[in-house]
């Protein structure tokens, strides 16, 4: 993708809030349990860097990420939304600091503006209890309800064993998103999350060198069952499939929201 793929260079960055819960049925919207931070900086080359931190006025000193690839992260989850916001208040200056290997030190500056969830995400009709028993040799349409004025993109992402075989967003103006037949594969137990997101870009100038971009994501998690079977067992399976795949499916979201404002 980048030709100094050696040397390595910030190829992109973000700090996303987010809040969600879970699906359990037709045309209602979830209650929100899960809050949490993620705050990541890809820097396109093992050795481009050997630490990353971020400050701020609300954090004690600093905080720092871990090294997943060429990608620094940090991750935080919270039980409430007032612990997130004390410890990552909005209206409040933060900066990412990136140092040690061959890009030297980097320092990024973001502002987290106001507050600017938008609604949480829900299917209308009956797309969630058809999902329950889903037959993926025909295509299917996502249909939502539509979110407040703060949302700039729906997306739906489809998970299992660290893999995502359906991704697709759309201007949240849209109330649909189609998955094509045989996207998903027979006999399986899925996770999919459905995320309305704000996204604020951030200049990376006279920082990283590359824009990023501040978002605030509601996201919905619901199952897909492609097993043709209602037993308990499902649903237990199904349970642990949601717990195991949660902190994934958050990153591979975060990354969703980077590639669907570029487009």
């Amino acid at each position: 993708m980048f030709s100094c793929a050696l040397q390595g260079a910030v190829t992109e960055w973000a700090f996303v809030k987010g809040r969600g819960g879970a699906l359990s049925t037709d045309n209602q919207a979830p209650s929100e349990t899960s809050w949490d931070v993620e705050i990541y900086v890809d820097t396109g080359a093992v050795g481009a860097a050997n630490a990353v931190s971020i400050s701020g006025e609300s954090i004690n000193g600093s905080l720092a990420f871990e090294l997943d690839g060429t990608e620094w992260i940090y991750d935080e989850e919270f039980q409430t939304e007032g612990a997130m916001d004390a410890k990552f208040p909005n209206n409040t200056s933060y900066t990412i600091t990136l140092s040690g290997g061959t890009l030297g030190t980097l320092t990024q500056t973001v502002n987290v503006g106001v507050k600017a969830f938008p609604d949480v995400p829900y299917f209308t009709g009956s797309v969630y209890s058809d999902l329950q028993d889903f037959d993926p040799t025909v295509g299917f349409d996502f249909v939502f309800a539509t979110p407040s004025g703060n949302a700039d993109l729906t997306i739906i992402e489809i998970e299992a064993n660290d893999d995502s075989p359906f991704e697709a967003d759309v201007a949240a103006s849209q109330t649909t998103i189609s998955m094509p037949a045989n996207a998903l594969a027979e006999g399986q137990l899925y996770v999919g999350y459905a995320d309305h997101v704000n996204v604020v870009p951030v200049s990376g100038a006279g920082g990283f060198g590359v824009d990023g971009n501040v978002g605030h994501t509601v996201y919905s998690r619901f199952d897909v069952d492609t097993t043709s079977s209602g037993s308990i067992i499902v649903c237990i399976l199904i349970a642990d499939l949601v717990e195991r795949n949660f902190a994934q499916g958050k990153r591979l979201r975060h990354q969703s929201i980077v590639d669907a404002s570029k487009a």
